[in-house]
C-alpha cells in the first residue's frame, strides 16, 4: 500500500493556494509537482436513493486527491496529512463550496450531503463556511445535509451543540455518518439536532455472515423513529440488500448497487435518467431492484 506523506505543512498549502509545487513521498519516492488545486482535488458523487422506490434523492460529495503520475490518492492517506498540517478545515470548506455550486444546477428536489470535520467546529470556521457556500452558490440551505461523525462530539459538546443548532435553523439537514463504529453514545441522538442517521456499512456487510446483525439494525429503525429521524444504510452491494433494507422500512440506501461515485461530468446523465426511468414511479422491493440495476455504473 503507497503512503503520502508531506514533507512540511507548507506542501498541503501549496495544493490548497495552487502557486507553487508540491513535495511528498510515496513508497519512498519524492515527487516534486506543479500545484494547482483545482488540477488535483476532485468531488465525486455517489446517489442516495430511496429504498422503497427507486427514487433519485440526492448525491453525496466525496473528496478526491488525483496525482498526474501516481493516480488518486487515498483519502485515508492525504486526509491524515491535512489534520496534521492543520488545513483539514481549509480542505471542507473547498468541498462545501464545490458540492454546493454543483447542487445547484440540479433539480430542486436533489439533495447534496457533505462531510465536515471536527476541526471544522473546534476552530469555529464551519458556520462561515456554510454561510459562503450557500451564498456563492444561491443553493437553498433546505438542498444541503451536513455529515458529522461520534468524534465530532467529542471534547466541548456545548459548542458543538450551539453549532449544529445554527446550521439547523438556517435549514440545513444533519446527518450522523457511519453510526454504530464509534462511541455510539445514544446520548448524542436526542441531546443533538440530528435529522438523518446514516447506517455503517460493516453493519450491513455483516447480515451476510451474522443473521442476528438484522436485529441490530432493526433496533437501529426503531430507535431512529422513535426519534423522527431518517435512516440511510451505506454499502448496499446485493440485490438482496435492498430487499432487506426495504422490508426494514429503511428510508434511503447508498452503496455500489446503485452505482459507483460519479464523476462531475457524468451528474446530467444519471440525473436524466432518473427520470427517464421515472424511479419515483417503481414500487415494491423487486421494482426498486430493478431500477438500481438500470443505475449501476
Amino acid at each position: 500500500t503507497s503512503t503520502c506523506t508531506m514533507t512540511a505543512a507548507a506542501a498541503l498549502t501549496d495544493i490548497i493556494a495552487g502557486n507553487a509545487a508540491v513535495v511528498f513521498t510515496v513508497d519512498g519516492t519524492t515527487v516534486i509537482n506543479p500545484a494547482a488545486v483545482n488540477a488535483k482535488l476532485e468531488v465525486t458523487y455517489p446517489a442516495g436513493f430511496q429504498a422503497a422506490t427507486g427514487e433519485l434523492m440526492g448525491f453525496e460529495a466525496l473528496l478526491r486527491f488525483k496525482h498526474p503520475k501516481l493516480g488518486a490518492i487515498s483519502p485515508m492517506e492525504f486526509i491524515p496529512v491535512a489534520e496534521s498540517t492543520g488545513l483539514i478545515s481549509k480542505l471542507g470548506s473547498f468541498a462545501l463550496r464545490e458540492a454546493c455550486q454543483m447542487a445547484a444546477g440540479w433539480p430542486t428536489n436533489l439533495v447534496v450531503s457533505v462531510n465536515v470535520s471536527p476541526e471544522q467546529f473546534q476552530d469555529g470556521s464551519i458556520l462561515i463556511d456554510v454561510h459562503n457556500a450557500l451564498e456563492l452558490s444561491s443553493l437553498p440551505a433546505y438542498r444541503l445535509e451536513i455529515e458529522v461523525t461520534e468524534s465530532t462530539m467529542i471534547g466541548d459538546t456545548e459548542v458543538v451543540l450551539q453549532q449544529l443548532t445554527s446550521l439547523r435553523e438556517l435549514g440545513c439537514g444533519i446527518a450522523l455518518d457511519d453510526f454504530g463504529t464509534g462511541y455510539s453514545s445514544l446520548s448524542y441522538l436526542w441531546k443533538f439536532p440530528f435529522t438523518k442517521l446514516k447506517i455503517d456499512r460493516s453493519f450491513i456487510s455483516a447480515t451476510e455472515e451474522h443473521p442476528h446483525m438484522r436485529g441490530i439494525i432493526n433496533a437501529i429503525m426503531d430507535i431512529s423513529r422513535t426519534l423522527g429521524l431518517k435512516v440511510t444504510a451505506e454499502g448496499i452491494e446485493t440485490e438482496g440488500h435492498a430487499v432487506m433494507l426495504n422490508e426494514m422500512n429503511c428510508d434511503y440506501i447508498q452503496g455500489y448497487l446503485t452505482g459507483k461515485p460519479l464523476a462531475v461530468e457524468d451528474l446530467a446523465a444519471v440525473i436524466l435518467g432518473k427520470f427517464a426511468h421515472q424511479l419515483q414511479s417503481a414500487k415494491g422491493p423487486q421494482a426498486a431492484v430493478e431500477v438500481f440495476s438500470l443505475r449501476a455504473v
